[in-house]
């Protein structure tokens, strides 16, 4: 894993992968602690709190998408059929119907990393930090 950037100089640059390499491994390590530790269930959240965030958050999005759709251009040129029963669609054109295309599932996931989980408020301040400095060449 290479995420740092490598010197001309080439004692320093050897001095700088033995300290990344090590950084990495002991990165790694306390990951495979944290994993091995148990998982407290007074930690975790009961299922009707999970819910309700659920739909909270679903409620955002559906918000923000009314929202977006009202100023588009694109949606604006498009008509929109909602289906409501069935598996899948077909449509008239041009005199005659075309084929039917079917639904196809679609599912989507993202992965937090460790420390928005651990320590959310450091995370965050990290990524400020990051954002506000300058740029090098």
């Amino acid at each position: 894993m290479s995420c740092y950037k490598i010197s001309k100089d080439s004692e320093y640059n050897t001095f700088q992968n033995k300290m990344a390499k090590k950084l990495l491994k002991y990165l790694q390590d306390i990951e495979e602690q944290y994993k091995l530790l148990p998982k407290l269930q007074e930690l975790k959240s009961s299922t009707h709190d999970r819910r309700l965030v659920y739909n909270a958050n679903h409620k955002l999005m559906q918000d923000a998408m009314k929202k977006a759709e009202e100023n588009s251009i694109f949606r604006s040129l498009v008509t929109t059929v909602n289906l409501k029963y069935g598996k899948g669609n077909f449509s008239y054109f041009k005199g005659s119907y075309q084929e039917p295309s079917y639904l196809q599932p679609f599912s989507h996931s993202i992965t937090l990393p460790n420390s928005e989980i651990l320590n959310p408020v450091n995370a965050a301040l990290s990524r400020h930090l990051f954002n506000i400095k300058k740029r090098g060449k």
